[in-house]
């Protein structure tokens, strides 16, 4: 043989080397385990730990009620008779002192189906 056909076995035994390493470093170890033979019973567990409960999903109810709220005038820790309204209510929309602010179908301000 000479030294250049040496040389190729060589760098070819080599990465042979290298490679069952590397196969050999990422076999699976073996996990130890617990080994108990199974039968029927009666499941005996208990849970006391201590939690804190997260709201992930938060949801705004709202009734189809005409009319508006007026503000509340108690503050937390009122005395309140017995029969007495609270939060009153009035039927129709509150009058604006402005002239232009009533409700309208259409803004005027250019929007989409505006003449």
């Amino acid at each position: 043989m000479n030294a250049q056909t040496r040389r190729r076995v060589f760098v070819i035994s080599v990465g042979v080397v290298v490679a069952a390493a590397l196969a050999y470093g990422f076999l699976p170890k073996p996990v130890p385990v617990d080994v108990a033979k199974a039968a029927r019973g009666p499941l005996r567990v208990t849970v006391e730990e201590e939690g804190r409960t997260r709201v992930r999903d938060r949801f705004v109810l709202s009734a189809p009620v005409a009319g508006y709220l007026r503000r509340i005038e108690l503050n937390a820790g009122d005395r309140v008779k017995k029969a007495s309204r609270s939060p009153s209510s009035s039927r129709s929309a509150p009058r604006s002192s402005i002239p232009g602010a009533r409700p309208s179908g259409r803004s005027g301000l250019g929007c989409q189906g505006d003449p």
